[in-house]
C-alpha cells in the first residue's frame, strides 16, 4: 500500500476517523507560504493551549474526540489567531497543531520507560456511505474518494508516528522544539530518518512532509507521555 500522507491535511475534510468535517476558518485574510502557515498553525495552537488546556489535552489524548463536536469547536478562539491572517485548517491540522504546543507546555524531558506504556490505539478510518445527491455530481465523487483516500493515509500514517516516537523520543522531542522551517528543523527530521524504515512495513511507500512528521509525532509523543506505565510484570 502506498502512502500519500502529504495530501492528507491539505485535501481531506474528514476527521481522523470518518466523519466529514468542513474546514474551520478564521476570518483573518493574508497571502501565505506554506512556511507561514506552519508558523500561524503554531501561533494559533499555543494561544488555544494556553487559554483551554485541558479541552486541548482531552482531544489530543482521545483519538476519538471529534474537533466537530460542540465541545470541541470550543476549541477555534478567533483572537488566537495572529493579527492580519486567515487560517483554513482541517481538522487533522488542528489537532497536530495543538498536540505540539501541549508537548512544548508540557514534556519538559523524552518520556522513558516506553517499554512499560501498553500500544496506543489508533482507530482506523472507516468511511460512510457516499449519499445519493454525492453520487449524482462526477466532480462532488471525486471529490469524497480523494478526501476518502487522504483520510486513510492520515489514519495509517498515526502507528508509524507511536513507532517513531517509541524508536527515538529524545529525537522527536527535539524536532519538536525546533522552529518550522529552520535548518534545526530540516537536521532533526534527518537525524530521525535513520528509525523511519524500521517503522513502515515492508513493501510500503511513506511520502511525507514536515508538517505532518511533526504533527503525527506529536500526537503520539503526548500520548506516550501520559499514557500509564504497566508494572514491570506485566509487560
Amino acid at each position: 500500500m502506498s502512502l500519500f500522507v502529504a495530501l492528507a491535511l491539505m485535501a481531506s475534510g474528514q476527521d481522523i476517523i470518518g466523519t466529514r468535517t468542513p474546514p474551520m476558518v478564521v476570518q483573518r485574510h493574508i497571502d501565505a507560504s506554506p512556511a507561514v502557515s506552519r508558523a500561524v498553525m503554531a501561533e494559533f495552537a499555543g494561544c488555544v493551549v494556553r487559554r483551554k488546556h485541558d479541552l486541548a489535552a482531552e482531544v489530543v489524548l482521545d483519538p476519538g474526540q471529534r474537533l466537530g463536536s460542540e465541545e470541541g469547536r470550543g476549541l477555534f478562539i478567533s483572537d488566537c489567531m495572529p493579527r492580519g491572517s486567515q487560517m483554513q485548517a482541517k481538522a487533522t491540522q488542528v489537532r497536530y497543531g495543538l498536540a505540539e504546543a501541549l508537548v512544548l507546555a508540557d514534556v519538559k524531558k523524552a518520556p522513558a520507560d516506553l517499554s512499560l506504556v501498553a500500544p496506543l490505539d489508533h482507530p482506523p478510518f472507516v468511511d460512510r456511505p457516499m449519499p445519493a445527491d454525492v453520487a449524482a455530481d462526477p466532480e462532488r465523487v471525486t471529490r469524497w474518494n480523494a478526501f476518502a483516500e487522504a483520510a486513510q493515509a492520515y489514519a495509517a500514517l498515526a502507528p508509524i508516528g507511536e513507532c517513531v516516537v517509541r524508536a527515538d523520543p529524545a529525537g522527536s522531542l527535539a524536532l519538536l522544539r525546533t522552529d518550522v522551517g529552520s535548518d534545526a528543523e530540516k537536521a532533526a527530521v534527518g537525524a530521525l530518518a535513520a528509525v523511519l524504515p524500521g517503522c513502515v512495513k515492508k513493501g510500503e511507500q511513506l511520502a511525507i512532509n514536515r508538517f505532518n512528521l511533526r504533527g503525527t509525532i506529536a500526537i503520539n509523543l503526548y500520548r506516550l507521555a501520559r499514557a500509564p506505565r504497566l508494572a514491570e510484570g506485566a509487560k
